[in-house]
């Protein structure tokens, strides 16, 4: 099994740059969001990477959600890796 992960970069209001499409309206296993200062694991919590990734440019679920958008809105930007379930043949 070979686990599929991509790379996007987040805007300082964290929104996606270069928006890579369909790819991201799937599941997700982890999302990491890597800021000059801090660092953000999400794990896959039903949701699509998409929709997290929303949830977090709108800094209004939990808390910790809130403090990565604040963190990205203070670095200007941020990287962030999503990793999708591994493919079984």
């Amino acid at each position: 099994m070979l686990l599929e992960a991509m790379e996007i970069f987040l805007t300082k209001q964290a929104a996606i740059r270069n928006d890579p499409g369909p790819p991201l309206n799937k599941p997700y296993e982890t999302i990491t969001i890597v800021t000059s200062s801090e660092k953000f694991v999400f794990t896959g919590e039903g949701n699509t990477a998409r929709g997290k990734l929303d949830i977090v440019r709108g800094g209004k679920a939990t808390s910790k959600d809130k403090r990565c958008y604040e963190a990205i809105k203070a670095a200007g930007g941020a990287k962030a890796t999503v990793v999708f379930p591994a493919k079984t043949a």
